[in-house]
């Protein structure tokens, strides 16, 4: 039986912590406002000046605050909206790097962390990225999300 302390050590940092809001451009707005954050240093999925897609569900942006990098998760379709507001605004969840996906689900699995949650199998494949999402029922409420960057 693999313990559960065994998970930390597939753990490769912080890649980001994930912000659920209603309205990016005015989070966004504050943040600049608070701590100063410069336009070129957000990245936003899809970008500020591209016109309303109707098919777009989620917009996206990227940026740092004291070092801790931030995802800012602003649903748009109703379908994104209920999932995500439905559980509050504020952080969403907690996102590491891992070396090597499979591993590292295997050891959150000994801990008895169920995959499950954002699709059915909490697995997500993007060209970037292999991603992992873990029920929050068995992280006393927490989100957590692994990824394994593609090289």
């Amino acid at each position: 039986m693999t313990l559960p302390g065994t998970v930390s050590r597939h753990l490769r940092g912080l890649r980001h912590a994930g912000v659920v809001t209603e309205d990016r451009e005015a989070l966004i707005a504050r943040m600049q406002a608070i701590f100063g954050i410069a336009e070129a240093d957000i990245v936003r999925i899809p970008a500020g000046d591209e016109p309303a897609d109707p098919s777009i569900e989620t917009r996206f942006a990227f940026f740092s605050i004291g070092g801790v990098p931030l995802e800012v998760i602003e649903p748009v379709s109703e379908q994104f909206k209920h999932i995500l507001l439905g559980s509050g605004r504020g952080v969403n969840h907690l996102c590491y790097n891992v070396d090597d996906l499979p591993a590292a689900i295997a050891a959150m699995q000994a801990a008895g962390v169920r995959l499950g949650h954002v699709t059915p199998d909490g697995m997500i494949t993007l060209p970037h990225a292999r991603m992992a999402y873990f029920n929050p029922q068995d992280t006393a409420g927490l989100l957590i999300e692994f990824v394994e960057p593609r090289r």
